[in-house]
């Protein structure tokens, strides 16, 4: 039977037989340290709480980028038709801008309901190759399968409103004040803008780095994915925050090049965010190499 294993030193988690245990098992990351059984069957990742800890790693973006690195040419072809039909999706939801008031609250129920699962394929193939799991292209479409669906947008819903919230004392006063003409009201919406903009970004961080991830790759809810992101992320906001603009900058460049560059960079920025949750709190740790390499 094969059983789930954590390494006693660098909390890693692999797959081994458990017959292999009783001769023990050399953490291939570590290398300093026989991983310690856990007798739990596979898939019951609910009871691997106590791997899910901030201590557990480090935010290596060197290593990140690696791992990322060395997987990239195999996903590239299959992601590009994804991003290609994700574009086409994008450009659908955004026609409805031409109908003024019920365009626009259209566009944004489909925005955060349509495009949440479509861009979970992306973390759904880009997991199975790094965790040397066979994938197909129509994982590409995975986020909208019964098994995800649900937990996927209920979790967007609640980080949007969460993120309204937080931005009330931004929108409200800018919003009134354009409607009765008080720019005082806009003013002091655009400086309470300095506060609680990086606090949106900060809670958006914590909880948005990891929290689909958890949700694809431990079958969490989407509440559930929020406090277990919020732990793994403790401690870590510099990091993740500096790993975010990294990529952000990287997009932004693919996009300059006429958006064939995108093509290109968002593969490989997609390897690198799911390389870093393997890391630190999949249930498996990737591979450094593509199988057969």
């Amino acid at each position: 039977m094969t059983i789930l294993v954590n390494c006693p030193a660098c909390r890693h988690v692999r797959q081994v037989q458990d017959h292999d245990v009783c001769l023990g098992v050399m953490c291939p990351y570590c290398h300093n340290a026989y991983m310690d059984a856990a007798h739990r069957p596979l898939g019951e990742f609910k009871a691997l709480r106590s791997s899910l800890s901030s201590s557990s790693y480090t935010v290596d973006l060197g290593q990140w980028f690696a791992y990322a690195s060395a997987h990239w040419s195999s996903v590239l072809g299959p992601v590009i038709g994804l991003l290609l039909i994700e574009g086409l999706a994008c450009q659908a939801i955004d026609s409805f801008v031409l109908f003024p008031y019920v365009g626009g609250l259209l566009m944004l129920v489909l925005s955060l309901t349509v495009l949440p699962p479509l861009e979970a394929g992306m973390i759904v193939v880009t997991l199975a190759q790094l965790k040397g799991d066979p994938w197909h292209f129509r994982d590409c479409f995975a986020g909208f399968r019964s098994r995800w669906l649900g937990s996927l947008i209920a979790f967007t819903w609640i980080l949007f409103g969460l993120s309204l919230v937080i931005l009330t004392p931004v929108w409200v006063p800018i919003v009134v004040g354009a409607v009765v003409e008080a720019k005082e009201l806009i003013w002091f919406g655009l400086a309470a803008a300095l506060v609680f903009v990086p606090l949106c970004v900060y809670v958006s961080v914590r909880i948005g780095f990891f929290g689909p991830y958890l949700i694809i790759d431990r079958d969490f809810g989407p509440v559930e994915a929020i406090k277990e992101s919020w732990d793994l992320t403790t401690g870590h906001f510099w990091g993740l925050f500096g790993v975010a603009l990294v990529l952000a900058l990287m997009q932004a460049g693919g996009l300059l090049l006429f958006g064939v560059g995108l093509l290109l960079v968002l593969p490989l920025t997609a390897l690198v965010r799911s390389s870093g949750y393997l890391l630190a709190g999949g249930t498996r740790p990737p591979m450094k190499q593509p199988e057969g390499a």
